[in-house]
């Protein structure tokens, strides 16, 4: 097994994604690192899975930086500093992750925040944070009847038969927990858009403790 095999099937078995793809591409990786005139490369992942849910990222990109060529007695390897991912996650998609209080069927994504549709129609707009792993949601404006705030008039909350959850999200706002992410990421950034979110942060490629045989 070449010492690019070895990294790109540690991509994979850590990733676990449906595709793997490089760049620079796989022999100019492993040339670059045997002559040590590289020390970064890019992975593209596609269809990466989340813990214990359906969803799957359609696109995950990891930058590996700090790569170097490590020698031993038994045999060359690529050992990876350090590696950085960025993701896009649909609203769909958070909809699915983020785990909404009984009443809200659904969630769309601004670039102002999250937008919370309760059951009953009544949108309930929060703005959002990241802390701790966590995603951090507060109400960012009075809950209305979408009809009487078209035309003006402003009102509050109606009182609906809600649950605690969904009454404490309209007053106060809730903390959300994301489930577990591949290869132990850590959500350190979200960026907002209109229909979907990015996150980003770190993840850890250390290869496992199978040896590669030799370059090609």
């Amino acid at each position: 097994m070449s010492i690019f095999e070895n990294i790109r099937k540690t991509a994979i078995t850590l990733l676990r994604a449906d595709k793997i793809e490089f760049e620079p591409p796989p022999r100019a990786i492993a040339r670059g690192v045997l002559a040590r005139r590289l020390d970064q490369f890019e992975i593209r992942a596609t269809g990466v899975p989340i813990e214990h849910t359906d969803v799957k990222i359609a696109q995950l990109d990891v930058f590996a930086t700090d790569v170097e060529l490590r020698l031993s007695l038994r045999g060359p390897s690529i050992h990876i500093g350090a590696a950085s991912y960025q993701a896009t996650l649909t609203q769909e998609q958070l909809s699915v992750l983020v785990p909404l209080p009984p009443g809200v069927e659904r969630l769309s994504v601004t670039r102002r925040g999250f937008t919370f549709h309760t059951v009953a129609g009544i949108p309930i707009y929060t703005s959002v944070k990241l802390s701790d792993n966590k995603i951090v949601v507060a109400p960012s404006a009075p809950a209305k009847v979408p009809l009487l705030d078209l035309i003006g008039i402003d009102i509050d909350l109606p009182q609906l038969p809600m649950t605690s959850g969904l009454e404490q999200l309209a007053r106060f706002g809730l903390s959300f927990s994301l489930p577990e992410l591949p290869a132990n990421a850590t959500i350190e950034e979200l960026e907002l858009h209109d229909g979907f979110a990015i996150i980003s942060g770190t993840l850890d490629l250390t290869p496992g403790d199978t040896p590669p045989e030799g370059p090609d």
